[in-house]
């Protein structure tokens, strides 16, 4: 976390936890069988199914409403008013099982409210369920299985999120882009965490899931058969980083020569491409030799690159779950 007047880093005193996929299923087990109880029970398990399968923060579940639901040639958006942003300019996919799940709570809730989440007690009845109150309903389900320990959170479910998903590499498209931008910008914030470097850059309104490739089929054309195979590396995270709009301006046509050179002055993920991040940088080279974990600058950035650094990305989140 960091603060927005200094840009100084708040060094957490404990970490969040995300859950193993045996505790997602028993979590959602749990909330299912709860959820025939009651209204509330049955709006609990649909922010949780919603959470632990798009990877949304509490203050995105509180601000979606009804309207932001949205099927577009068959499949399930939810726009959602991201973090830093005045809009709601993110189109989150929604799987089938969970979307069908949110119109069950919403036909049985007897509530025109304009929320798609919303308060059942007496207290602000049927007004907008807040952040902390989608929390609370987290926590609660959390207890009830067991996991009464404050290093699991609503912020626990969305980095399960991103730890299940990356035991399957995704490839970027549209669909997903807003999933890997939360993946990434996880794993960014763990890697600045453990090195005791500041972490403000993620909480810009203009960062972006960018290549490190240039899209240039002819400059790998020793790797690819075919463009289509150079696209599906190209779109593989391990060749993705979180960086502001204007970088992506600036350099997204240049080669990787180029480009690792003004990495060194963004975000530590994209530095850690660049030699210079492995000289008098001791919390991140006292972090990365202590975890074991590959990290490695590259002068090239070739097909085998991408898998390293694929692999490094899924790396860093197993070691952050484990330690």
């Amino acid at each position: 976390v960091s603060s927005d007047l200094t840009g100084e880093k708040i060094v957490p005193t404990f970490k969040r936890e995300p859950l193993t996929v045996e505790q997602v299923q028993d979590l959602l087990g749990k909330a299912k069988r709860r959820a025939k109880k009651s209204i509330v029970n049955l709006r609990d398990y649909a922010i949780v199914d919603l959470i632990v399968k798009t990877g949304l923060r509490t203050i995105e579940v509180s601000r979606a409403d009804v309207e932001d639901m949205v099927t577009l040639k068959g499949i399930n958006y939810l726009y959602v008013q991201g973090k830093g942003h005045d809009d709601k300019d993110d189109a989150i996919k929604v799987p089938d099982s969970v979307w069908e799940l949110m119109h069950e709570y919403l036909e049985k809730r007897d509530s025109d409210s304009e929320a798609l989440f919303i308060n059942h007690g007496s207290h602000n009845c049927h007004g907008r369920i807040s952040p902390k109150n989608v929390s609370l309903s987290v926590k609660n389900l959390l207890r009830l299985i067991g996991l009464d320990d404050k290093r699991y959170t609503a912020h626990s479910l969305r980095h399960t999120c991103a730890t299940i998903a990356l035991n399957n590499p995704p490839i970027l498209n549209q669909q997903i882009k807003a999933r890997l931008k939360v993946m990434l910008s996880l794993i960014t914030e763990i890697v600045a965490r453990e090195s005791g470097e500041p972490d403000y850059l993620l909480n810009k309104p203009d960062m972006e899931v960018e290549h490190i490739w240039s899209n240039h089929y002819g400059e790998h054309s020793d790797e690819f058969v075919t463009e289509v195979d150079f696209a599906n590396a190209r779109n593989t995270i391990g060749d993705l980083l979180v960086l502001p709009r204007s970088f992506n301006a600036s350099y997204n046509d240049d080669p990787y020569e180029t480009k690792v050179v003004q990495y060194f002055s963004q975000n530590i993920l994209a530095q850690s491409l660049n030699a210079k991040k492995y000289e008098n940088n001791p919390g991140f080279t006292k972090f990365a030799k202590e975890s074991g974990l590959n990290f490695k600058s590259y002068e090239r950035f070739k097909k085998d690159q991408i898998t390293e650094r694929t692999d490094l990305y899924r790396s860093i989140l197993e070691w952050n779950f484990k330690n």
